[in-house]
């Protein structure tokens, strides 16, 4: 996956712009995050593949952050 798909995933996340209800659900996560970083640019299947299966790899981190 390219560094700035990378970085701009883990900005939106820091933008605090995801929405995810309580309990913590990975699945609604990802999905806002996908859905915000295709607001700025748009992503091929491929990449929206990868863009999932990183941030569902760093799903306590993600969640530490969110609600931190």
């Amino acid at each position: 996956m390219e560094t700035g798909l990378i970085r701009l995933a883990w900005s939106v996340i820091d933008e605090g712009r995801i929405s995810v209800g309580e309990p913590f659900s990975m699945g609604e996560c990802v999905s806002s995050v996908i859905y915000e970083i295709e607001n700025r640019m748009p992503l091929s299947s491929q990449e929206r593949q990868q863009v999932q299966q990183y941030l569902s790899q760093r799903e306590q981190l993600i969640q530490t952050l969110i609600y931190e």
